[in-house]
């Protein structure tokens, strides 16, 4: 009896239903062998699109109760052992672990000194990777995405970064780690291509009386300084050259107003996304210098209590398609009149959801 069975035995599913799951880890294998995409979880080996494989066996009404345990042991695919011998191979490497299981360890000495010739995405993710100095062993000529979100890694973050040639790298992800030093922001002017970087929820250390300016290249359109630059800490925002966005989150800084952006001049700047602060005042998005330009405004779990004086404003913001301000305790039949009002006064509609 060889792993794939023992995993159908595990299921406890009937012998009639044997070959079609034999069926589909063959398609499986087909998928790894022909896409190069690995997927990690808790040192189980699968493949990276999770939902469809579910959907297909919810199609031959396999219904699995905490499906991501059972699908972890169900597709466990190939060795360590391989997976040394193949790695170089691969496209995008996902290597996601638990955190709340103490056990999951990876280790990441599978990437020394290798050349990832074909590499585009490398997701490490889990606070077990906090070391990753092994990567500085490796080259990457083609890698796009580097994301290391939740590590509990520190400033050696930086350094590594600072030195590891990454020439095509358009989206770093840092978010939810100990990283306190401020020369992260510095990072961005290294990588030409940049696109998307993300910084939020680590552990800067600001100084009042900082007076460094960190200029953004103009190639970043998404950043993400979400949680840690909270209350007067958010005025941090004006020490960074961002007026080059299209999408900017500033979510969980626990702010009460928006005026630390007054002087931020984005020039296209299309989602402003300002999610669990204490905004009461709606008219708090007149400091978005550059709301012209907005399409999707999320000011959900905020505390806005004037919610009727949106009628005053709405002519700044000629571009809206989009206005979330769920858990804000809005009445639905407000926002019935203030989008009828739109329509005759403005002839358009905004998507208003509550």
């Amino acid at each position: 009896m060889d792993r794939y069975e023992k995993s159908i035995e595990f299921f406890g599913i009937s012998k009639s239903k044997k070959d079609i799951i034999q069926n589909l880890f063959n398609i499986i294998r087909s998928i790894m062998e022909n896409y190069k995409i690995l997927k990690c979880y808790n040192s189980y080996i699968s493949i990276e699109n999770i939902e469809k494989f579910l959907i297909k066996l919810n199609s031959y009404n396999f219904n699995f109760s905490n499906k991501e345990n059972k699908y972890e042991k169900l597709i466990k695919l190939t060795s360590e052992d391989k997976l040394n011998q193949k790695i170089n191979d691969f496209t995008n490497i996902i290597i996601s672990i638990n955190i709340k299981d103490s056990n999951s360890k990876i280790n990441l000495a599978i990437f020394e000194n290798k050349i990832f010739s074909n590499l585009k995405e490398l997701i490490l993710i889990g606070d077990n990777c906090n070391d990753i100095s092994s990567l500085l062993l490796c080259k990457f000529p083609v890698l796009e995405k580097l994301d290391l979100e939740n590590n509990g890694i520190d400033n050696k973050i930086i350094d590594i970064l600072e030195v590891l040639e990454i020439p095509n790298l358009i989206y770093l992800n840092l978010y939810k780690n100990n990283i306190t030093s401020l020369k992260v922001f510095e990072l961005v002017k290294k990588y030409k291509k940049i696109k998307h970087f993300f910084v939020g929820e680590n552990k800067f250390v600001i100084d009042e009386n900082i007076k460094s300016f960190y200029e953004f290249p103009e190639t970043v359109e998404e950043f993400g300084m979400t949680g840690n630059f909270e209350g007067d800490r958010a005025r941090f925002v004006k020490r960074l050259g961002i007026e080059n966005l299209k999408i900017f989150y500033f979510s969980r800084n626990k702010i009460d107003n928006l005026k630390y952006l007054e002087n931020i001049k984005f020039k296209r700047l299309e989602e402003f996304w300002a999610i669990s602060n204490k905004i009461t005042n709606i008219k708090e998005i007149m400091y978005i210098n550059g709301k012209e330009n907005l399409k999707i405004l999320n000011l959900k779990q905020n505390n806005i209590n004037n919610f009727n004086e949106f009628i005053d404003i709405i002519n700044h913001l000629p571009k809206l398609e989009k206005f979330i301000l769920i858990g804000n305790g809005i009445d639905k039949e407000d926002v019935l009149e203030i989008k009828n009002h739109i329509k005759e006064k403005y002839h358009r509609e905004i998507d208003i959801i509550i």
